[in-house]
């Protein structure tokens, strides 16, 4: 594997005061935890602290986090504070990024399905960017959907169906949390109806439409 890891030094640091960068377009390569296993997380590093040290990389006059992105979220989260260690003999940004993929990737035991849709979804980003502001000279190999194709190992074709089945998912995603936000808008109004058709005296031609109304939003739903 790339580059070797500095032994931890001594000093601890906390999560206001850290002393590398969390580059944006590194991190965008490793899913976040989330959910249950993010909150274990928390509650692991608010009893024992952070036990192993952040990982991170030099570049130039710039240090950025390679390998820690949810233990220092958790560590924003509990005030904990953690150590770091370096890696060195990584020259470039896509070195790294081979090596944040190899070493951390392996240890989420994604399924098949999940790795495919994490591709997908980096290789949409990637390409999006591609066609952006090139001034950024540093992070060109890195929005070239032919490298994230290479990362994930396979061909560009393949990649490009994972991709068009990541965007579909995310849409259909995106739709179903918009008709959850509409059914619950529309559950919220009419749950306050009726409490004013039980606590007043409102007339029965109103209860009538209000019922037909609801029936009418039923049948187009459902």
């Amino acid at each position: 594997m790339l580059g070797n890891i500095v032994p931890k030094q001594n000093a601890t640091y906390t999560a206001d005061n850290p002393p590398f960068e969390v580059d944006q377009d590194l991190k965008e390569f490793l899913p976040p935890l989330e959910g249950e296993v993010f909150e274990s997380l928390v509650k692991s590093i608010e009893k024992e602290g952070v036990r192993e040290n952040l990982l991170c990389w030099k570049e130039g006059d710039k240090t950025y986090l390679i390998d820690g992105h949810n233990r220092f979220r958790a560590s924003q989260e509990t005030g904990k504070p953690f150590g770091i260690s370096y890696i060195e003999g990584i020259i470039n940004r896509e070195e790294i990024v081979q090596w944040m993929v190899d070493n951390q990737l392996s240890r989420r035991n994604m399924t098949p399905a999940q790795m495919k849709q994490h591709w997908g979804k980096i290789y949409n980003l990637k390409k999006g960017k591609r066609g952006g502001d090139r001034s950024n000279r540093q992070n060109d190999g890195l929005q070239t959907a032919k490298f994230v194709a290479t990362l994930a190992g396979v061909s560009e074709r393949t990649i490009e169906r994972w991709a068009k089945i990541s965007e579909a998912e995310k849409q259909a995603t995106a739709k179903q949390k918009s008709d959850e936000d509409v059914a619950n808008a529309f559950v919220t109004k009419w749950t306050k109806q009726f409490e004013n058709f039980i606590n007043k005296d409102i007339d029965t031609e109103a209860k009538r439409k209000a019922l037909e109304e609801i029936e009418q939003w039923m049948k187009a739903k459902f």
